[in-house]
């Protein structure tokens, strides 16, 4: 089950209010910072960050229950990219400071759907092949990416959305800055295949692995 099981839905008050500053010459997608939508804004924090558990969709980390700084409204397809899903409900989602600041703009999706009768009209895709990335309204997060030892993150199922997620994002940062490695030495380094069977182990052969995994990142 995907992370996400309940959108978020506009009042008609706000679906005004955005059709109103959707409309103005100078729109663009910055204006989703400014004042009239904070109360939106707030909106959309706190109902998706409560249906997350409060947790962040790409990391698992936790975000905060109060504070905005570390509970960041994601536009999982960027807003800067594509400004048509700046308001979709299914593109928006709560992360944490590190990974909003990390994944930033660059593009998850892999495709563009168009409505049948108008062209001019792009619809947001519905279907999990259409992202690169782990999306956190149609994936199911433990079937890419499988959070092993020491928190060091692989993709599960040689899933090729599970490594891109993992490398857009930076989810190993802290794993790398612990041993001093560079998020560059892991995406073919052996690390990957021993963390993948890391679980499958039994106990008196994780610590063997464990032993063996620091000796030769301390070297």
């Amino acid at each position: 089950m995907p992370l996400i099981n309940n959108v978020f839905s506009f009042t008609a008050e706000e679906l005004t209010l955005i059709e109103s500053i959707k409309i103005l010459d100078d729109f663009d997608h910055k204006k989703w910072s400014s004042n009239a939508l904070t109360p939106i804004r707030i909106r959309i924090r706190n109902f998706y960050r409560e249906h997350q558990n409060f947790i962040c969709t790409y990391c698992k980390g936790d975000i905060s229950t109060t504070s905005a700084f570390n509970a960041q409204v994601e536009h999982i397809v960027p807003k800067a990219l594509h400004i048509d899903f700046m308001f979709t409900p299914k593109n928006l989602c709560v992360i944490c400071a590190d990974c909003n600041s990390i994944k930033s703009d660059k593009e998850v999706a892999n495709e563009e759907e168009h409505t049948t009768n108008n062209e001019n009209i792009i619809r947001y895709p519905t279907t999990a092949d259409a992202f690169k990335i782990v999306h956190p309204h149609f994936d199911e997060y433990d079937e890419h990416i499988k959070i092993v030892a020491d928190n060091f993150y692989v993709e599960n199922n040689n899933s090729n959305k599970g490594r891109f997620t993992i490398y857009l994002c930076k989810l190993n940062r802290n794993f790398t800055r612990k041993y001093n490695r560079t998020e560059e030495s892991l995406i073919d380094d052996s690390l990957n295949t021993t963390f993948q069977v890391f679980n499958e182990v039994a106990p008196d052969e994780k610590k063997i692995i464990v032993n063996s995994l620091l000796q030769s990142l301390l070297n």
